[in-house]
């Protein structure tokens, strides 16, 4: 048994394209994104002294940004350009190895101003930032943008948006359409695949929760109205051993707090703490490993708890 052989779960770069955006293009200023048309003669690769390598590939049919040995990188667009009309900076992240990672917005001066992002090693993470966050920099005249960390991280869909709803407690843009292939998972809650025959998303357990469904853009959405804590039924027990990770798009305006449980027989179940973002979708992809000592072999029901107002959607296990 001499081979070669490639791990499609454990690799050092993606096996799937980023998530496709769904914001209207009347909406958006964008950088790098196969999904609009991009500036013109935006320069991906300025000579600023950097160690990081920067080159493009394509990921399952998907031009994608590749920061490899990151230290620091910049982008030089072609000219100023006015973003004031634009409420937030979108970029979709891939790593398996950066343990930091900052944005910079930066305007003539230049003044620029870093954000933080909390990277994730497992899976595609779509960030949201508001462009507040990024005061005092002029958002009229914008000339570059910056990311600082370490390792190597896979880029795409670099865009400014406009959030009509900014300020409103609900999503006006559905959640972003899940990639993953059909036969690779094991949906509870969501357009894209036939989920689990016989769900209960709104069980008896005592909670102070209002559960209910909206259509978010034609999208069916779950919403959590005043959370202390929400369960979810299956209709029958379910083998998720096969499974690597489990899938949550979520999106809230005043969540503080907010914890994903599976749970076994017994009962066993198991916490994983989130951080919630308050501005955009957040696409969460948690490895199942982190449940222990659920039973992957036979779960039957999963538990949301934290505060505030919550919507979800693509809830689903995925290999």
């Amino acid at each position: 048994n001499i081979y070669f052989w490639k791990d499609d779960g454990g690799g050092e770069k993606p096996t799937v394209g980023a998530p496709i955006p769904m914001f209207a293009a009347a909406d958006v200023i964008s950088i790098f994104s196969d999904a609009y048309t991009n500036l013109a003669d935006t320069d991906f690769n300025p000579d600023w002294g950097q160690a990081t390598v920067v080159t493009q590939e394509l990921i399952d049919g998907n031009n994608t940004l590749v920061y490899t040995g990151l230290n620091y990188q910049g982008t030089a667009l072609a000219a100023g350009t006015d973003v004031s009309g634009m409420t937030h900076f979108h970029v979709d992240i891939w790593t398996k190895n950066s343990t930091a990672l900052s944005t910079f917005l930066i305007s003539t001066g230049p003044v620029e101003t870093p954000k933080s992002l909390s990277v994730p090693t497992a899976g595609w993470v779509s960030f949201d930032v508001p462009l507040s966050d990024f005061s005092p920099v002029d958002l009229a005249d914008i000339i570059q943008f910056k990311f600082e960390g370490d390792g190597d991280i896979y880029l795409d869909n670099l865009l400014f948006y406009k959030d009509d709803n900014v300020g409103g407690d609900t999503p006006t843009e559905a959640a972003p359409v899940p990639t993953q292939d059909s036969s690779d998972v094991i949906s509870v809650f969501s357009d894209a695949y036939t989920n689990i025959a016989g769900v209960n998303l709104n069980p008896d357990w005592g909670q102070a929760t209002v559960t209910t469904e909206e259509s978010i853009a034609g999208n069916n959405t779950l919403l959590f109205t005043g959370l202390n804590y929400q369960g979810i039924e299956f209709g029958s027990n379910q083998d998720v051993s096969g499974m690597t990770h489990l899938h949550l798009d979520i999106w809230t305006k005043n969540s503080t707090a907010f914890d994903a449980f599976i749970i076994s027989p017994g009962p066993v179940e198991t916490a994983k703490t989130l951080t919630v973002p308050t501005s955009g979708w957040q696409s969460v992809e948690i490895p199942l490993g982190e449940f222990s000592p659920v039973d992957l072999l036979n779960v039957f029901q999963m538990k949301f708890v934290g505060d505030g107002d919550v919507y979800l959607d693509n809830i689903y296990f995925y290999k």
